[in-house]
């Protein structure tokens, strides 16, 4: 039985392109220098997952965008291997917070769901303790399967710009989410919707002979962008993992789905850095590498061990990129390296992705950063 099916049984018995906002200084440094050979004790995931999440919590007033969403999903794992009460207070404030604001109070955003905390607020339904109205997560779960448009072949696109615009972004903020709702709500219907969504994608960003995702079709001229964006790739790996997470069992398409998770591993495993990391366009063996699809990518490979989805040749992979990521933390729990927002498009040269800047906390590194953080730290527990 998937854990997140154990812990919903146990407890009744989450712009226009990966856009953020300008917060905190734009820079193109690597590791800061005191973090790069850190100490085995300063590296253990568990405590690189406390420090980052205390800078979090002290420094960052999260708003409605996917990054600070799923940031919340990240500390409610957090606190949930920690046993850190102060952390689900946090999320639970921010929840209320971020519901709060009225429609016409924020930025247009992608996906209604945002709005009752994205996979944040469906993981803290799951965990039977949604600081809202839990008749939000039916309300947003419907909306988006009933409304939210969707290309010639059913895959969501672009709510407001016309001509089909899909981007692989998109497989974090509905995968988890459907999928984590019909866990809740037991809509198997739900399940399959989440599938479609990633099977979709994957027909129309998936490139067969690079074994990886590109980021977009049909933003610009029609047709698929020519990069390999690794923080596109790693929202393709948490939308898939998180989906083989809530699957039964005995789902007629799960071993299909893991495949899937095993065959973008395989694809990754020989463009990984020396350091552990990933780069920023993952074939490009110059490219700088990247925080925060190192983080996504490595949440992905550690759950599939932990949970016994891959094999054990993956885990000095695991260990590698872990490194990695533990140097690009500094000792306030900074995070350094993470691509700021990145829309690429149909037109956009290979240099538009390997020129973008990096930014320390940028809203895209913390919840990558701690999510890998927790599966290293429950990898390691085992």
């Amino acid at each position: 039985m998937p854990s997140l099916i154990r812990l919903a049984i146990g407890l009744a018995l989450a712009g226009l392109v990966d856009t953020g906002p300008a917060a905190a200084q734009v820079t193109t440094s690597a590791a800061p220098a005191s973090e790069q050979c850190p100490s085995q004790a300063a590296a253990a995931p568990l405590a690189v997952a406390l420090r980052v999440a205390d800078h979090y919590v002290a420094t960052i007033e999260p708003k409605l965008h996917y990054g600070d969403l799923l940031t919340l999903y990240g500390l409610e794992r957090l606190a949930e291997i920690s046993g850190r009460a102060d952390y689900d207070a946090f999320v639970d404030r921010t929840l209320l917070r971020l519901i709060a604001i009225p429609a016409g109070k924020s930025a247009k955003l992608n996906f209604a769901n945002y709005r009752m905390g994205g996979l944040a607020g469906a993981y803290r339904c799951l965990q039977g303790r949604y600081p809202g109205d839990p008749q939000l997560l039916s309300q947003y779960a419907r909306q988006l399967v009933d409304e939210h448009p969707r290309d010639r072949n059913g895959v969501f696109c672009h709510p407001r710009d016309p001509g089909e615009k899909i981007w692989v972004d998109c497989l974090m903020a509905v995968c988890p989410f459907l999928s984590m709702a019909a866990v809740k709500l037991q809509q198997p219907a739900w399940h399959e919707e989440s599938i479609g969504q990633y099977l979709g994608m994957e027909k129309a960003l998936f490139d067969e002979k690079l074994g990886l995702f590109h980021q977009v079709q049909n933003f610009g001229r029609p047709g698929v962008s020519i990069d390999t964006w690794g923080r596109g790739n790693g929202w393709a790996l948490i939308g898939l993992a998180e989906l083989i997470r809530c699957l039964p069992q005995d789902h007629p398409r799960r071993t299909a789905m893991i495949a899937r998770l095993e065959r973008l591993l395989v694809a990754l495993q020989p463009l990984q850095a020396p350091s552990g990391m990933w780069r920023q366009n993952l074939t490009t063996p110059d490219a700088y590498e990247e925080t925060s699809g190192t983080g996504l990518i490595l949440y992905a490979l550690a759950l599939g061990l932990r949970e016994g989805w891959l094999p054990q040749r993956f885990r000095p992979m695991a260990d590698r990129a872990w490194l990695g990521i533990a140097a690009m933390v500094d000792e306030q729990g900074a995070v350094h390296g993470t691509c700021i927002g990145t829309a690429g498009n149909t037109d956009s040269p290979v240099d538009f992705w390997l020129t973008r800047p990096t930014r320390v906390d940028d809203v895209h590194s913390f919840g990558p950063v701690l999510l890998a953080a927790v599966e290293m730290e429950l990898l390691r527990r085992q």
